[in-house]
């Protein structure tokens, strides 16, 4: 149950590159930073205690006994460099998986091992888990919600294997370059990945018991790539065969921004992907292994923008014969305006592959997004009609997540922008300098592992990730003037703060402030699936009795766990100041799971109900080319809808509900929505759906119809006895009915009642009765 849009903020955050890879460049310049020994540091971590309640992690060493030197970690997928860290340490590492995990683990969170050889880790939070000990490593993806495979996961620390994998061409000769990767099931993603060498192999270092379904993929551009299951046994060689090939080499016909990354793919309808085996040079990319009969597509990305014959949809191959060369031009989609600038730290040196977040202001408003500088400092905006006005462009870099501590900021001056490319001078930011200094410690003093904070300026509602140290200590840096006062979030659920849980701290700027935390506890939760694709209407929160605390909680259907900060909480659901259903005396205690009946058997039937309303245009095809909003009191939430069917989960009372077409049309206010189904149409009122039962038969080419009273549109009734009519407004209406063969009209002298119709629509059915038999034999008379 998520939200798309929100009309009481503006807010654009920039996106991942749309094809969900990490430019090669990033992940080059992540790779150097990695550890030639990432043992070593993974083995320096700090370790946090075991989470009371949580899922228990046991690891055995190879003969079955518990490892009590074993390090545990739980890396978190949310973290914004999950997947940046993955693909730069297969660059760092190549086929050596023992090394990859390892050197990924080291951005997660340890937890101490007793010494039978098993902790706990917190049970909601998705990711992988890795074992190591000295060089033996094992993990396990948590993908879902919940345990990997109950409350209790079992991970054993085996040696590594090496296995070669030999790729030879279909004449029998070495293939030399191609990508290779080895997959935990023929429908996984392949990891780790290595190119073949001049000998036509590909080297492997990999951790014991990937299982049966294992393989070894050649990743080449085949609608059918070679592959073979993986081969069992240490020192083991696997062989491919590759089909008769051709090669494509790409070229981009316009001009790069120096620095720029540029990602190449080449792919086809069946979900086959194959990178490029060389770039010769910038904006160039050759895929040396095509098989013969291949067709798909080239993308291309820039920068993380997509060029091609039109916009995003790349350009398309045509299949290759055996040993064909194929040289393929590309060209921007576009001749939309953009804006260039090199971004330059205070001390000179360009802000490398990071987020910058920016403002532009004119006369025609304010508008906000962000991008990412490439590897020289490069940043492209794009310029509107909103932009294209002299104006004042604020830009604020944030380093290698876009809630990344502060670089800096630097605010330039515009005049119109009218030619398709501007190029500004470079820009040297203004550093940042310290605007509040503290330590985060628990109530005992220790200084809790991998904890995050976040800082805001408290008349901003942009925030900036803040590390802690070892010793807990932390700096928050803005840029000048400072704020009176700093706001400071903690990143995650699983702690809170223990003055005012769940709301930000804010601190007096200038002094050094000591923050105390705690851990969340956990409440078991459980409620039967709502229909598929349902959004919420509802605020759901903690309310702690004593002092009024407010903890924001996501209440989605699918949620197994909510954490909550210790002590006596009651759980509200509300629909904005109106407190619709509450569940008290739920006490919490800190790192400790609980069980009440009331949540692990929740109903949301007790309180809401659906509305799926159906949008259709003027033709009456369902249509998505609009927005559903719901209203409260300060603002609304919506999202466009799905094949032309939104659905929401409202209050019995009812929730205040509009649709807003994307063209000319104007909004419908559909009111309190209470439940039930409604049907929009651009341009018109509300719907009255007259169903009939018990008609007689009519005579060949003749149609009973129906019209709303006042108007001369008559709509024939379906086979399942329904006429669709739409009043000219929201009040009454008495439809009316007749009988029509070809030209001729006979009304059927029956007085249907009148409805009362709401903006959302109604239904009037109309049982089968002897006088309306009657009437409508007495019509069929009147017709020639």
């Amino acid at each position: 149950m998520s939200f798309v849009l929100h009309r009481c903020a503006a807010v654009l955050l920039a996106c991942a590159p749309q094809f969900g890879l990490v430019p090669a460049a990033r992940s080059q310049a992540l790779a150097t930073t990695l550890p030639d020994d990432p043992f070593a540091a993974v083995a320096a971590m700090p370790a946090e205690p075991p989470v009371a309640g949580g899922l228990e992690v046991v690891v055995h060493d190879a003969d079955g006994a518990p490892a009590k030197d074993a390090i545990v970690v739980l890396l978190a997928s949310a973290r914004g460099s999950y997947g940046e860290r993955r693909d730069a340490a297969e660059l760092r590492y190549p086929g050596d998986e023992p090394r990859i995990l390892a050197a990924r683990a080291i951005e997660g969170t340890r937890y101490a091992v007793s010494a039978d050889g098993a902790t706990r880790v917190p049970l909601d939070v998705r990711g992988r888990i890795v074992a190591v000990q000295g060089e033996l490593v094992a993990s396990v993806i948590r993908d879902a919600v919940g345990a990997a495979g109950g409350r209790r996961v079992t991970l054993q620390l085996l040696p590594a294997q090496t296995l070669s994998v030999e790729v030879v061409t279909a004449d029998g000769g070495a293939a030399a370059g191609v990508p290779v990767g080895l997959l935990a099931a023929p429908d996984q993603m392949p990891f780790p990945q290595q190119s073949t060498g001049p000998d036509g192999k590909a080297r492997f270092r990999v951790v014991a018991g990937r299982g049966e379904q294992a393989i070894v993929r050649a990743l080449i551009a085949a609608d059918a790539p070679p592959n073979d299951q993986l081969p069992s046994g240490d020192g083991a060689t696997a062989r491919l065969v590759l089909p008769a090939c051709g090669s494509v080499m790409a070229t981009l016909k316009f001009a790069l921004l120096p620095g720029a990354d540029v990602e190449w793919r080449l792919r086809n309808e069946h979900g086959v992907v194959a990178r490029p085996s060389a770039t010769p040079r910038p904006g160039q990319a050759v895929f040396e292994h095509v098989a013969a009969g291949f067709a798909g597509v080239l993308d291309c990305q820039v920068d993380g923008d997509a060029f091609g014959p039109e916009e995003g949809d790349g350009t398309p191959i045509a299949a290759l014969a055996a040993g064909e060369r194929r040289e393929v031009e590309v060209t921007a989609g576009s001749d939309q305006q953009d804006l260039v600038v090199q971004l330059l730290q205070p001390d000179g040196q360009p802000v490398r592959s990071s987020w910058v977040m920016w403002q532009w202001q004119s006369g025609n408003g304010s508008t906000s997004s962000g991008g990412r500088t490439n590897r020289e400092g490069w940043l492209r905006l794009a310029v509107d009609e909103s932009r294209g006005a002299p104006g004042k462009l604020r830009l604020e870099a944030r380093g290698g997540t876009w809630s990344g501590p502060l670089l800096g900021a630097a605010s330039l001056e515009l005049g119109e922008l009218k030619a398709p490319r501007h190029v500004l001078e470079p820009q040297r930011l203004a550093a940042p300098t310290i605007a509040l200094t503290g330590r985060v410690v628990t109530a005992d003093g220790r200084v809790p592992a991998g904890l995050m904070l976040e800082a805001r300026r408290d008349d901003d509602h942009t925030s900036y990730e803040v590390p802690i140290d070892a010793a807990g200590r932390f700096n928050v840096t803005m840029v000048e003037p400072h704020p009176q006062r700093v706001a400071v979030t903690l990143d995650t659920d699983q702690w809170s703060f223990v003055d005012n849980p769940g709301q930000p701290q804010f601190c007096d700027r200038g002094g050094e402030v000591l923050l105390q935390v705690q851990r969340c506890g956990r409440v078991r939760f459980h409620a039967d699936p709502l229909p598929d694709g349902v959004h919420s209407t509802f605020d759901c929160y903690w309310l702690r009795a004593e002092d009024r605390v407010r903890v924001d909680v996501d209440l989605s259907d699918d949620a197994e766990v909510l954490t909550a900060p210790p002590g006596n909480w009651s759980l509200v659901i509300g629909y904005g100041e109106t407190e619709i259903h509450r569940i008290d005396d739920i006490t919490v205690a800190s790192g400790i799971e609980t069980h009440d009946a009331r949540l692990m058997f929740f109903d949301w039937n007790a309180f809401a109900a659906v509305v799926s309303i159906r949008v259709q245009d003027e033709q009456g095809q369902p249509t998505d080319a609009c927005t559903v909003w719901y209203h409260y009191q300060n603002g609304a939430t919506g999202t466009s809808p799905n094949d032309g069917l939104s659905r929401w989960l409202v209050p019995k009372s009812g929730a205040h509900m509009t649709v807003e077409p994307d063209d000319d049309h104007a909004e419908v206010d559909l009111g309190m929505v209470d439940g039930g189904e409604l049907v929009v149409r651009y341009g018109k009122g509300p719907r009255l759906l007259v169903a009939l039962t018990g008609a007689p038969a009519l005579p060949d080419g003749v149609t009973l119809v129906a019209a709303a009273e006042g108007q001369d549109v008559w709509q024939p009734f379906a086979a399942d006895g329904t006429a669709e009519l739409w009043a000219e407004s929201v009040g009454g209406c008495r439809p009316r009915l007749a009988v029509r063969k070809g030209e001729q009209r006979v009304e059927v002298q029956f007085r249907l009642p009148r409805t009362e119709l709401p903006r959302g629509g109604a239904r009037l059915d109309v049982p089968a009765a002897e006088a309306l038999g009657k009437a409508i034999e007495v019509a069929l008379g009147g017709l020639r």
